[in-house]
């Protein structure tokens, strides 16, 4: 939907895509970073170029309350002197941009994986029980996950009880298309292709990265009609589930590093600060790393399990991510790795505090926790 609406020029996208770990309004931060191209810039370049968009989108100038406190919302620091006393204040200014921006075409509000967004949440809620803005809010939510999040699914339950809202399960998909999909992969033998069928149940991630490991670990050949079948000498060992083919891959893409065991520390610290990784963050609690960053992020980014993203990185899929927190805290590395984010944040983002408590959580530091939440 996002996809295509921007690829027509039908709409604007703003796409806020949250993460277990990281302060729920990071997501939203960075959305409206990446809406103005903002990121890495002084604050008060921040400002002028919040004031230039506004500008250029609305008939009428901008007010100079509009300006700063946007300018404070897209900034990665904390240097601006505007000050919000409350959630809904900052809810109101995303309306009125939202409003700006819906003047010439509707606009499509994407909040991704809101289990971990209880602020993203609390905003759709204050934009569905007002007044209409040519909005179209687009909510994806992994539900599995809502046991361990009472807030999260209290607001949910919320929304789905507005008139207006549409509620749609996505399913795993039928059989017809998941052979559609991987024949759009590679040619593959009947045989073989209800084989995929059967292991992934339906999933269409689990169905693609099976292809690829098939593939990867040299397991096809050409069968008499062209298509590709299961090499019989090869009897390769199918994962036996998702979980266990991410962490495969994850595992063969380090083995192939000049550095696996230092690469291995610094995937897991990304792992700790969420799905999106800032570099100036990454770079902050490797600052003693001796081996190339860039060309790790390069590595990733050619083996398809991250993208590059505005002053960073992102897992391409919540399953990478989690294949390593489990393989961290299968090595009981997994605490170290968030204490070390929550002492490197303490200096780059002092101000962090809920998030940086979230980190000292998962570090089992509780009395640390407690004080940041106290000082929050």
């Amino acid at each position: 939907l996002c996809t295509r609406a921007l690829e027509m020029g039908a709409a604007h996208v703003l796409h806020a895509r949250h993460s277990e770990g990281s302060n729920p309004a990071d997501a939203i931060r960075r959305m409206l970073s990446h809406h103005f191209m903002t990121f890495g810039l002084e604050h008060e370049m921040v400002r002028e170029r919040v004031e230039r968009a506004l500008t250029a989108a609305s008939e009428a100038p901008p007010s100079s309350y509009d300006v700063a406190a946007l300018a404070q919302l897209a900034s990665h620091n904390e240097s601006g002197s505007f000050e919000f006393s409350s959630p809904k204040q900052r809810y109101t200014v995303i309306r009125r941009l939202l409003e700006v921006l819906a003047t010439d075409r509707p606009v499509v509000l994407w909040l991704d994986d809101v289990q971990w967004g209880s602020d993203a949440l609390a905003l759709a809620r204050f934009l569905m029980t007002g007044r209409a803005v040519g909005l179209l809010l687009v909510l994806t939510v992994r539900d599995e996950q809502l046991e361990r999040r009472p807030l999260e699914g209290s607001l949910l339950k919320h929304l789905t009880s507005i008139e207006r809202t549409v509620e749609c399960e996505i399913d795993t998909l039928p059989v017809a298309q998941l052979h559609q999909l991987t024949e759009s992969l590679i040619p593959l033998s009947s045989t073989l292709r209800e084989l995929i069928g059967r292991e992934s149940g339906g999933s269409p991630l689990y169905a693609v990265q099976l292809v690829e490991h098939l593939i990867r670990v040299q397991a096809l050949s050409t069968e008499a009609d062209g298509r590709f079948g299961l090499d019989k000498s090869a009897a390769p060992d199918l994962p036996a589930n998702l979980e266990q083919l991410c962490e495969s891959r994850v595992e063969q893409i380090l083995s192939a590093m000049d550095e696996p065991l230092e690469v291995r520390d610094a995937l897991e610290i990304a792992a700790a600060l969420g799905m999106h990784i800032e570099r100036a963050e990454w770079e902050e609690v490797l600052e003693e790393a001796t081996f190339d960053l860039d060309r790790v992020v390069e590595d990733l980014v050619l083996a398809r399990l991250a993208r590059r993203a505005l002053g960073g990185w992102t897992f391409t899929h919540a399953a990478f991510r989690d294949a390593v927190i489990r393989v961290a805290r299968a090595r009981h590395t997994w605490k170290e790795r968030n204490r070390r984010c929550a002492t490197a944040l303490a200096s780059l983002q002092p101000g962090a505090c809920e998030r940086r408590a979230r980190l000292h959580m998962a570090a089992d530091d509780l009395d640390a926790a407690v004080d940041m939440l106290l000082e929050a």
